[in-house]
């Protein structure tokens, strides 16, 4: 009965698997570094779910699953888990050449698999192969659990350390958009629990009718649902989130930017114009897209005349040069973000002060001499 049950949760998790996959894969969210690589993880677990169908079906003999079907993709998940958090929580790092040597044992596995395939196929396979490709087998599986456990407990590391460095720039918001990371995080330590259970049961006592890998294979189709739904469609409410510290280090570059461009000129201003400076500065006033020089000018309690004229004599350019400069740069640093770069140019044109995409496009090119596409192109490849 039990196996009926277990046998529809693992076809149920490919049809899953894949539907998951596809509508990943047509998302323009896969661009970003961290959604390929939950996208990649899905399609891992869905293709070693889709193996081992064969075999627990009993579609094919356990000879022919290793000689033609079977791939460790249970060596690859924890390197794609581990980067998948990586570039979520630290999306402007780079990979660098340790971690990247990560993927070493799960490429080794992957050729020793690929190497026994090619001696099935050409009726290679001896006896004393077939005993030595077992206990690789079997390494590989206990290799594989322990890596996954130190992966679980490096992300748990990552998340704290993450969480600090919220702390440290009094940031608290961030906690509700990371609380589903640290319960999928959880969900994985239960899983390298399952499958620990499983091998230990399987190889080294010798088996029972309630299979453990059974309750792994169902994990996992649970897990897809996790990684699929929490992790694809709730990306966009939590990835905005998650560089808060990166917001906030945005802030002051967009204030220094608002600082080069309004001093340019190195003597000293008068009152007025400073006041002008802190108005538009600290309380972001050239993001209104309705901005007028006048309500800034009764503001500062003078004529608009006046103000215009200290604008130009001052700071060497006119009140609508001035805004546009300051909402382009606003605009540069969502353009330069990875983890904006899935939003849309009105989007981005709005955020930024301006009232239409035609005009945003026509002042980028004014000012910058390129396009914010080409903008964005450059400073994320």
């Amino acid at each position: 009965m039990y196996h009926d049950i277990f046998n529809t949760i693992l076809v149920l998790s490919i049809f899953e698997g894949f539907i998951l996959t596809g509508i990943a894969l047509f998302s323009k969210k896969k661009k970003n570094k961290s959604y390929l690589f939950l996208i990649l993880i899905i399609l891992a677990f869905t293709l070693n779910n889709l193996q081992y169908f064969f075999l627990v079906f009993r579609l094919i003999s356990s000879e022919k699953f290793f000689g033609l079907l079977f791939f460790p993709f249970a060596a690859l998940t924890p390197v794609l888990y581990l980067l998948f958090f990586k570039f979520l929580l630290y999306p402007k790092r780079k990979l660098t050449k340790t971690r990247s040597l990560l993927f070493l044992p799960s490429i080794l596995s992957f050729i020793i698999a690929l190497y026994y395939k090619i001696k099935y196929l050409t009726d290679g396979i001896t006896e004393e192969i077939r005993l030595l490709y077992n206990k690789i087998y079997l390494f590989q599986e206990v290799f594989g659990v322990v890596f996954l456990f130190v992966i679980v407990g490096y992300v748990f590391i990552m998340i704290s350390g993450f969480e600090k460095e919220q702390n440290a720039n009094n940031i608290t918001k961030y906690k509700g958009h990371t609380r589903w990371l640290k319960v999928l995080n959880s969900f994985s330590l239960l899983l390298s629990l399952v499958w620990m259970l499983a091998i230990v049961q399987e190889f080294i006592l010798g088996g029972s009718e309630l299979n453990y890998f059974y309750f792994l294979w169902v994990g996992i189709a649970v897990y897809i649902y996790l990684l699929g739904y929490t992790g694809i469609y709730h990306f966009n409410e939590f990835f905005p989130q998650i560089p808060k510290t990166e917001q906030k280090i945005q802030e002051v570059q967009i204030a220094n930017a608002v600082k080069k461009i309004v001093e340019l000129k190195t003597y000293p201003k008068s009152e007025h114009v400073k006041a002008f400076e802190a108005l538009i500065m600290e309380e972001d006033k050239f993001l209104d897209s309705d901005i007028k020089l006048e309500d800034l000018a009764n503001e500062l309690n003078l004529s608009k005349s006046y103000l215009s004229r200290l604008i130009n004599s001052e700071l060497g350019y006119g009140f609508s040069e001035c805004i546009n400069k300051l909402r382009i740069e606003h605009a540069k640093k969502i353009l330069s973000n990875p983890n904006l770069q899935h939003q849309n140019m009105l989007k981005i044109a709005k955020q930024s002060g301006f009232k239409s995409k035609s005009n945003f496009f026509t002042t980028f090119k004014k000012i910058t001499g390129e396009t914010p596409a080409d903008f964005q192109k450059k400073n994320l490849s």
